[in-house]
């Protein structure tokens, strides 16, 4: 009797534990979403939104592979576009830090021009040191077979512009890394973008953000055939950089609703509603980029991209516990090091590989690119832990 009397209060005791931990697990959830909504930072990563990172980062990969062939038979032949859903990340993530810096300013308040500073270093810090070491690779794969000193010296002294990160203004010089003008184009605008939204607050979001996004918007679809080819210039500015205005302003948007349906709770049919919205939003965008014509429907795809990329920040969704997985927390950090790490590579595939066809020579190339950004990734790491251990003795070399 004693004995089933323990069994009953051992059960009784996993059981209680068991339910604990779960309502642990969701109170932690309902917070992180919280979090969000209230402009704070988020502690647990998206793994949603890591996998769409991850995955759309291996489509512009693909795309990029169309120098391989001259027959234009390449896939993702509209794979450009895939760029446009990181443009809209990128201007819900600032939307954040701006709607995140506006709560500590009411604490303590600070010039709103030394807080866009501030936000910038904050922003370039994270890129590096990524950045130059796939420029370092870059700059070495594309003087594959040159064994003119004169020749590399110049192109050197030409790289400067890429390496201020500032290419998209005009300045262009020599490119090593032909990717980069999308980190260039953004953090040029965000300087200007960010004070706007923190000074202007609500009057941005329902009132200028709108204006100019619409503005915008007619302007390059009246003047552009499509939205691929960012460097045509149009007398003081890269096509580009439009492009980028557009829909860095229309993710900021992105957030500001992601905020108020992010408010409300759902019953399962209307999570699995959300989900179904994304996901659809989504698979029709990718299906677009593969055999899609990138011209005037590119301008409908934004606003689907924008739907999806909306729902995925506001977590409304069905829980999907397999993007609970640190793999693809991984596979989103990872993401920036595979972009950085495979555009040199396409063009000097046919270099190294002169007699092949393109479907044999793109795997080899796709995986060439998938180890480069290991290597990114890997040494990029190394350097942040030296820095972290030696930083302080070399800034002591140089300052009191």
């Amino acid at each position: 009797m004693g004995s089933f009397l323990q069994f009953v209060v051992n059960l009784f005791d996993s059981t209680f534990h068991r339910y604990q931990r779960k309502r642990g697990d969701s109170m932690k959830k309902k917070r992180a979403i919280k979090g969000f909504i209230k402009g704070k930072r988020i502690t647990k990563r998206n793994g949603e939104l890591d996998f769409w990172k991850f995955l759309f980062s291996m489509i512009i990969v693909i795309f990029h592979g169309k120098n391989l062939t001259t027959q234009g038979n390449n896939y993702f032949q509209n794979g450009a576009l895939a760029v446009e859903f990181f443009f809209l990340v990128s201007g819900v993530l600032l939307a954040a830090s701006a709607d995140r810096n506006a709560i500590k300013a009411k604490q303590n308040p600070t010039d709103i021009g030394i807080e866009t500073f501030q936000f910038m270093k904050h922003k370039i810090s994270g890129l590096m040191p990524n950045y130059y070491v796939a420029w370092v690779i870059a700059f070495a794969v594309e003087h594959l077979g040159n064994r003119k000193p004169i020749l590399l010296v110049k192109d050197l002294k030409n790289s400067v512009w890429e390496l201020l990160l500032i290419t998209e203004t005009g300045l262009r010089g020599y490119y090593s890394n032909n990717v980069v003008w999308y980190i260039s184009i953004m953090l040029i605008l965000m300087l200007v973008l960010y004070p706007l939204i923190r000074t202007l607050g609500n009057k941005y979001y329902y009132s200028v953000a709108p204006f100019v996004f619409l503005l915008v918007m007619g302007i390059t679809y009246h003047n552009f055939k499509s939205l691929g080819g960012p460097h045509i210039w149009r007398g003081f500015y890269y096509k580009c950089m439009a492009r980028a205005l557009m829909e860095l302003i229309l993710g900021t948007m992105c957030y500001r609703i992601a905020k108020e349906i992010g408010q409300k709770n759902y019953t399962r049919f209307g999570k699995l509603c959300w989900s179904l919205a994304e996901w659809a939003g989504f698979i029709w965008a990718i299906l677009f980029m593969y055999c899609g014509k990138d011209g005037k429907t590119s301008w409908f795809l934004i606003m689907v991209l924008a739907m999806s990329v909306t729902i995925c920040f506001a977590r409304v969704g069905v829980d999907m516990k397999i993007f609970h997985s640190p793999i693809f927390n991984f596979l989103g950090v990872y993401s920036y090091s595979l972009y950085l790490g495979h555009g040199y590579w396409s063009h000097k595939m046919n270099l190294i590989f002169p007699n092949w066809t393109y479907t044999r020579k793109l795997p080899i190339y796709v995986l060439i690119a998938v180890v480069t950004g290991c290597f990114i990734i890997g040494v990029s790491y190394l350097l942040k832990v030296f820095w972290k251990k030696k930083g302080k003795k070399i800034k002591g070399i140089f300052f009191v």
